[in-house]
Formats: structure tokens, C-alpha cells, sequence
């Protein structure tokens, strides 16, 4: 039964696909619409009101931006891609390449570009060699840290030392990433609160994931998070499609997603098994899956195809704004938004008008990140084609743009080097709230004064609600601390007499994640006690998800 159900759900899952062109979205042909340059772009942008558009940086600086992140210096890092549609070929070397983007006069736009590493700067595994294969297939993830930089390259993780802005030392930290679906390979890279970097897998790619020490996973659709100091990797949460974005809300650490074909937006929870575009989870006893958080979808209007995600609740923003996650539409080229209310332990997310409207039908947006200066950076594959579906020889490898949306009337500044900060500055950067700044700062006190993290948590602004704060330390300790320590008694008692249902959750996923060291029932039944959980749309499958696993580690002995 199972069986039939996930291949009846597969069937209508899929149809808004075969819906595209009904809609007026034809995924093989080309825009039609002659290039622009990248200032005529940004004359046709039409934006929220509060907000202008500024171009940081376009071709030749930046070509087929797909991943990239934001440094303590303020730079910009940008992985070009070449290879995308097609894997290196057998015997070539990758022509994908990491390249820093930089402002050095403080006036808002780049004026410095260096190539940090090519395809052909890899080593090639011996793995790779006896296979006659390169380095790696292509490269579609990034994010900075630990003196170095971390990017996605199937089949692997890597880590390369930063050795003044040249490659020192590559290290394969993770290998078994799939890329059997070029576009839909681990991406969105972006550091946790809890000092995990976390990213996003597609549906479509079958991974089989190993890190040095510990075991092998197994990922398709999924979140999953990786700790530099442990080496744990491990899957976050599985499910939905093929997700290409993803933050977490600065004012209570929840992380919220956005994906493709199906509908588009997830709240998602440690343990969590989502909706699918296809196939079945891994967990054969799952039996039902959570759903979206969005009350609609954009087919119609402007395609199924999202990327890039980031929430707006930063303390420099306009109140409006604060309950509302923004992200790209790549048929529609323009930036969509939704206002996220709460509902029972999660969220609705309602539509709201557009953020960001494009009158240039090659603009494609790919990714967000918050920037110095309380601005978003935006980055544009920029192409006729919006879909995976044309033709290989069809795309466009000469294109590709880095935006500022600022706030407006902002004057632009040399960004500091947060880096050279002290330790008690670092918890100060926290404390504002604003995101670069502050998740900047964290990242940085994890890396070097990791005792110094609880304080600076303490600091956070944006946790001053006491639930807030409670439920991130239970999401806290699912990283950090050892599950067969945790006190299920004590913690079945506090459940019992817990009113919030943010906080149920939490504890439910605590369950989720404790099940595997320590028998857990004493807690879900607590859980079970609070009969208007019952119509929650998550509490009952969390709890289903710890206590299956309590069914199953019976069945075994």
C-alpha cells in the first residue's frame, strides 16, 4: 500500500511539470530576447519601494555565478560554472572556477577580481584516476570558514586552505555525492546558528555520502549539515523536491526552504520527512509526510521553478517586512514574497506582492545572501534559456550578474574586516541582530572561541523571547550534545506540562533524534497528552518518526 501510494502521489506531484506549457512557460525554448547589458538590466528592475537595486558586479567580472558567499572582508565568492548542463567529460580537467569578487574603494560596486582556484588546480583522487575521470564532475556549492573555503564539487566536499587568496592544502572532506541530475547536486550552502554548515541535495541525485571517520548515508531530497570540528555528517531532514534555497529566521533560528515543482515552501524541523516531487522516503514505515507551509503556488503566474531564499525579519528592515521570506522565480524573473504567520507549532505562508520585478526576461536569480551594510546580494545565471530542459549547446557562457538591493538613499562603505575584531567586539556584532554582521561574528567565535558561544547566544537580540530562546537551546543540544546523555525523564515531565506548541516541537524532534541511543517512549507519550496537537500539521508525524523508531529497534532485538 505504501507502494501505490507514493507512485499515485508521484502522478499528481508531477503534473504542474507537464502543466508548464499550458501556462506559457516552455522549458526548451530560448527568451527571445536580445542580451542587455548588466546597467540596462538594472534600469528595467522594478523593486519594493523601500529598496533600490545597484548593480556590484557583471560580465566580464562575473560569469554563471551559480553558488556564492560573503566573506569577513566583506568579498563576494563566486563559483563560475561551465560545466552545467553536462558532467567534465572523461580525461578533462573542470573549467568551473572559484573567483573573489571585491570593492576596494568602497563605493558599492566591484573593482577587484581574482581567480582563486580553477578545475584544473585540483588534485584528482586516485578514485577519479584509475576511472579516467577529473577532479570532480561540476561545482555548484560554497561557503567560507576555518580559514579556508568549502565547495561542493560531486563527487565530493572539498576544503581548500586559504593561503593569501591562492589554494594551499585540498582536503576531500566528504565523498559520494551523486550528480546523475546536473541540476539538482548539493548547493545552498550557508552556516547554521548552532555551527553546522548545512546544505541541500535534489530528489533526482542519488547520494551515498562518507566521511572519513563515520558511516555512509544515504541522500536524495534532503537538508543535510555537516560539523567541521566533529566531521559528523548527517541528513538534517529529507524530502521535498529539489531545493535550491534556504535560511533560517533571525528572530528564532527556524529554517525555512523554498524548492521546485512542488509547491514551494517548507518550514523545516530536525528529523523531518517532507512531501516528495518523487519516489519514496528511506524510511519504509514514514507512511505520511509534511506538507508545505505556502497556502498557493506560482505555476500559473510565474513557473514552479525557485531559487534562493532569505528571511527579512532583520532589525534595520521596515516592520512590514520582518514576517516575510523573499526568493527567486526563474520563469518569472522576478524575486517573489511570502508573509509567514504563525500556525499551531509552524507556519502559513500567504502571498504578498512581488519584491522584485525584472523587465528583462534573461534574468535568472539563483541565490541571496545578506551582505555589509544591511544589503541583499543577489546573483543572475542570466540566460535566454530558464530550464534544464534546453538543449546542451544552447546555454550562454559569457553572462552573469551580482546585484545590491539596498535600502534606499544607503550610501555605500569599505566594508571592515570583521576578522580583526576581538572577542568581546564579536559578541557586540551578535547582539545588533543585523545579519551579516552578527552571523558573521558567530561564525567566527565558533571557529575560534567556541566557549565564548553560549554568551554570545545570550546576546542575540533577535532570541530575546523567552520561547524563542528555549526552543534553540533544545535545537541546540540535537547538535551538540551526546543523545544517550539526554535526560528523557525529566524531559518527558517538562513536556507534560508545556503550554507553547513551538516548544512541543522542539521536543518531539528531540525525541526524533535521541531514539537511536536511548529508549525515548516516556517523551512522545507526554507529547500525546496534549490532545489539540492532535490537528497540528507537524506534531503527530514527529512523534510518529521517534516512536517508529522505538517500534523498530524492538522488532530488531
Amino acid at each position: 500500500m505504501p507502494r501505490l501510494l507514493s507512485a499515485l502521489a508521484l502522478l499528481v506531484l508531477a503534473s504542474p511539470a507537464f502543466a508548464q506549457r499550458e501556462f506559457g512557460f516552455d522549458n526548451t525554448k530560448p527568451s527571445g530576447q536580445p542580451y542587455l547589458s548588466p546597467e540596462e538590466t538594472v534600469k528595467r528592475m522594478k523593486v519594493a519601494p523601500e529598496f533600490e537595486v545597484k548593480l556590484f558586479a557583471g560580465e566580464p567580472n562575473c560569469v554563471n555565478p551559480i553558488a556564492f558567499t560573503i566573506d569577513e572582508k566583506g568579498r563576494v565568492w563566486v563559483v563560475e560554472c561551465f560545466e552545467y548542463p553536462s558532467r567534465t567529460p572523461k580525461g578533462k580537467a573542470p573549467r568551473d572556477r572559484i573567483v573573489i569578487l571585491e570593492d576596494t574603494d568602497g563605493d558599492g560596486a566591484c573593482d577587484k577580481r581574482t581567480v582563486f582556484a580553477e578545475g584544473k588546480d585540483f588534485p584528482v583522487p586516485e578514485e577519479r584516476k584509475q576511472k579516467g575521470l577529473g577532479a570532480f564532475d561540476l561545482a555548484s556549492g560554497i561557503e567560507v570558514g576555518n580559514g579556508g573555503v568549502y565547495v561542493g564539487a560531486p563527487p565530493y566536499l572539498w576544503f581548500i586552505e586559504n593561503k593569501g587568496d591562492k589554494p594551499g592544502k585540498f582536503e576531500t572532506v566528504l565523498s559520494g555525492f551523486g550528480s546523475e541530475d546536473t541540476h539538482e547536486t548539493l548547493n545552498t550552502f550557508l552556516w547554521g546558528p548552532d555551527g553546522w554548515l548545512y546544505g541541500l541535495h535534489g530528489v533526482f541525485t542519488q547520494s551515498t555520502v562518507k566521511s572519513l571517520d563515520g558511516p555512509e548515508t544515504r541522500l536524495n531530497g534532503a537538508v543535510w549539515r555537516y560539523h567541521p570540528k566533529t566531521k559528523k555528517f548527517e541528513v538534517f531532514a529529507e524530502g521535498t523536491s529539489n531545493p535550491w534555497g534556504m535560511d533560517w529566521r533571525n528572530t528564532d533560528g527556524q529554517f525555512i526552504l523554498c524548492c521546485c515543482v512542488i509547491p514551494h515552501l517548507f518550514h523545516v524541523i530536525p528529523g523531518g520527512i517532507y512531501k516528495r516531487q518523487a519516489g519514496a522516503s528511506f524510511n519504509p514505515h514514514a507512511y505520511g509526510y509534511i506538507d508545505e507551509i505556502c497556502d498557493h503556488t506560482f505555476h500559473r503566474e510565474s513557473g514552479w521553478a525557485h531559487a534562493g531564499l532569505i528571511s527579512l525579519d532583520a532589525p534595520h528592515l521596515p516592520e512590514k517586512y520582518r514576517n516575510s521570506v523573499i526568493f527567486g522565480s526563474i520563469h518569472g524573473c522576478s524575486v517573489k514574497q511570502n508573509v509567514l504567520k504563525p500556525n499551531g507549532s509552524t507556519f502559513r505562508a500567504s502571498k504578498a506582492e512581488d519584491f522584485l520585478v525584472s523587465g528583462d526576461k534573461n534574468f535568472r536569480p539563483i541565490n541571496m545572501k545578506w551582505g555589509p551594510n544591511g544589503d541583499i546580494y543577489l546573483i543572475d545565471w542570466h540566460d535566454q534559456n530558464p530550464c534544464h530542459q534546453a538543449k546542451p549547446d544552447d546555454w550562454d557562457y559569457e553572462r552573469g550578474r551580482v546585484y545590491r538591493i539596498q535600502l534606499k538613499g544607503t550610501q555605500p562603505k569599505k566594508a571592515e574586516d570583521l576578522s580583526k575584531k576581538t572577542p568581546e567586539e564579536h559578541i557586540k556584532l551578535v547582539a545588533t541582530g543585523r545579519p551579516y554582521e552578527s552571523r558573521t561574528a558567530l561564525r567566527l567565535i565558533w571557529e575560534r572561541n567556541r566557549g565564548l558561544f553560549k554568551d554570545a547566544i545570550q546576546e542575540q537580540v533577535c532570541f530575546t523571547d523567552p520561547k524563542a530562546r528555549l526552543a534553540f537551546a533544545i535545537r541546540l543540544g540535537l547538535g551538540q550534545y551526546d543523545p544517550g546523555e539526554v535526560d528523557i525523564a525529566r524531559t518527558a515531565k517538562l513536556a507534560t506540562q508545556e503550554n507553547d506548541p513551538t516548544i512541543r516541537r522542539e521536543l518531539a524532534s528531540l525525541a526524533i533524534w535521541t531514539a537511536d541511543k536511548q529508549d525515548v517512549r516516556l517523551l512522545p507519550h507526554a507529547l500525546m497528552q496534549h490532545k489539540k496537537d492532535a490537528s497540528d500539521p507537524v506534531i503527530p508525524h514527529l512523534i510518529w518518526y521517534a516512536y517508529e523508531k522505538v517500534l523498530t529497534k524492538a522488532s530488531r532485538a
